[in-house]
């Protein structure tokens, strides 16, 4: 299992400042464990892209 696919990291999918979405993750503890580095035009999108990196909803 890589660091991503920990069930108790935080994922944050938001809008950034020109309007478009991202993703964020961090341990329990806090520390940054990774983001996106594109962009995307619809939510969906983005986390369709999160899920491939470990992302789980439940």
């Amino acid at each position: 299992m890589s660091a991503l696919e920990n069930p108790d990291n935080r994922w944050d999918i938001f809008k950034n400042s020109k309007g478009q979405w991202q993703w964020s993750c961090s341990d329990p503890g806090g520390r940054f464990l990774a983001a996106s580095t594109d962009t995307f035009e619809t939510e969906e999108l983005c986390i369709a892209n999160a899920k491939e990196q470990g992302y789980s909803s439940n």
